[in-house]
């Protein structure tokens, strides 16, 4: 499995794209940045996409995307898979004919260039032919995390999250934890605040792991602490924590 960082920062800085991860050329994991990241043969390969939560710079390049498939004359729909509350909002308050064009109608109500697919949380759905379970976590909206696995290998992606409990318990046999962590410890009452971590709160995170991930590795920096935030990684024992970075590409 074939696993390429578009974008993986907590915040919007020369540099520094919103998350969005792209497994193999047809499975994306939350669209903070597609369009540009990815020219427009590449766009139409993607066949859906899993949003962990409504949050902007989560779903914005989602925007772009859809009117890119349109505007190129693509035919093909793209499946946008969350739970159902993710979804709701997404509708209500984005796609809705006011902030941006309905795609769940566009061109044609029969043949749209989004196709809405909720999630069950705890359950397994196919997607785009990996294995996928929406894990309820803790944010400020309603927030999920995924399991998706293949035949040989389990990655798990916590979204954004603060402290959480129930994704923890489908941690186990991982080929690759991505975990977020987006302030510096002294800004631990505004991460809890916010629905996010600090290394601090992060090691307890570990605590609660079955056992140990082959790899691990954090994303969503918030971009100007991004130094202090990878001192602090560093003096976490047990564990070995790669930082993310945007562009890197992982074998699995």
């Amino acid at each position: 499995m074939r696993l390429r960082i578009l974008g993986c920062s907590g915040s919007s800085y020369p540099g520094h794209q919103s998350p969005a991860f792209l497994l193999e050329d047809n499975l994306l994991v939350d669209a903070g940045t597609v369009s540009a990241a990815l020219d427009a043969e590449e766009q139409s390969r993607i066949e859906a996409v899993l949003i962990t939560h409504p949050h902007l710079d989560h779903v914005k390049g989602l925007a772009g995307l859809a009117e890119n498939l349109l505007i190129t004359g693509s035919t093909c729909s793209i499946h946008v898979y969350g739970i159902e509350a993710v979804l709701n909002i997404l509708k209500k308050h984005l796609f809705n004919g006011l902030i941006w064009p309905d795609f769940g109608v566009i061109p044609e109500e029969s043949k749209p260039i989004i196709r809405w697919e909720i999630l069950e949380p705890y359950k397994n759905s196919t997607v785009s032919g990996y294995t996928v379970v929406p894990i309820p976590v803790c944010h400020t909206v309603p927030a999920s995390g995924f399991l998706i696995t293949s035949q040989s290998t389990r990655i798990l992606f916590t979204g954004d999250t603060g402290p959480t409990e129930a994704i923890w318990r489908y941690a186990t046999e991982l080929s690759l934890l991505i975990v977020e962590v987006s302030f510096p410890n002294a800004l631990e009452d505004l991460a809890l605040r916010s629905g996010h971590l600090t290394p601090h709160l992060l090691e307890i995170e570990l605590t609660k792991l079955p056992d140990a991930p082959r790899r691990l590795v954090v994303m969503h920096l918030k971009s100007i602490y991004r130094q202090q935030i990878i001192a602090e990684l560093a003096g976490i024992a047990l564990h070995h924590i790669e930082v993310m970075e945007d562009e890197d590409v992982y074998q699995l």
